[in-house]
């Protein structure tokens, strides 16, 4: 089997402005090796090794939705052949959630249990990280401050801030609808490290535990006394 080792944590600050290219493991894409992921130009500071990305799916997957995908390695090149789709978006600002003592306890896993990589990725992560979860966006109070010269104004993030103006809380699927984007994380991530919204995630819990009923006395019995209740 060929493996990807480890995560190349040195290529963003080396190629910051020159990477293109993700190898992400992606959910529901059961294959040894990673895929590879076009990077577009507005995510290319907040995809870093280790984070969680939505990409897109590839052309003969039919369920139309898209995937969410663990990132291994960034690089400059890709045969355009093997390239399966684009990043859409980036989760947590591309706070890595692998390093490399896990993504090494992934292949070992993997390899042992002759299981999937993305799977033995959901068998090491906690279940969190797992599903997205459900996010608010709430309008901050307004605050006096220098503007971040780093902040850039998109259309996108202007017509968000223009939606909390009417409303200033809003579901993030409810954001989607009245952009008309589905891919708002990154723009999120951006605004509320600006000061402009706070976003408040709610993860729930699929299904129940299960719960098993087991009895025990209440205090010690002598045998003839179990034997006169009994």
């Amino acid at each position: 089997m060929q493996r990807v080792y480890p995560l190349d944590t040195q290529f963003q600050e080396q190629h910051s402005l020159s990477e293109r290219y993700a190898e992400v493991y992606a959910d529901q894409y059961y294959r040894d090796r990673p895929l590879c992921y076009r990077v577009p130009r507005e995510l290319m500071e907040a995809v870093r090794p280790g984070c969680r990305v939505l990409v897109s799916r590839k052309e003969r997957d039919k369920s139309g939705t898209d995937r969410l995908g663990f990132v291994v390695r960034l690089s400059q090149n890709a045969d355009e052949a093997e390239v399966a789709g684009e990043i859409l978006d980036v989760f947590d600002d591309g706070e890595p959630v692998l390093n490399d003592a896990l993504l090494r306890l992934v292949h070992w896993i993997s390899d042992y249990y002759l299981s999937w990589p993305i799977e033995a990725i959901y068998a090491a992560l906690p279940s969190a990280l797992r599903v997205r979860p459900k996010e608010t966006v709430c309008l901050q109070e307004f605050q006096l401050h220098a503007p971040d010269e780093k902040f850039i104004r998109t259309a996108l993030r202007k017509r968000i801030m223009q939606e909390l103006g009417h409303e200033p809380k809003l579901s993030v699927g409810q954001l989607e609808r009245r952009t008309g984007s589905k891919y708002l994380h990154y723009a999120l991530s951006e605004l509320q490290r600006a000061g402009y919204v706070e976003v408040k995630k709610t993860f729930v819990q699929k299904g129940k535990a299960k719960v098993k009923t087991a009895y025990r006395l209440s205090k010690p019995y002598s045998t003839s006394e179990i034997e006169a209740i009994t």
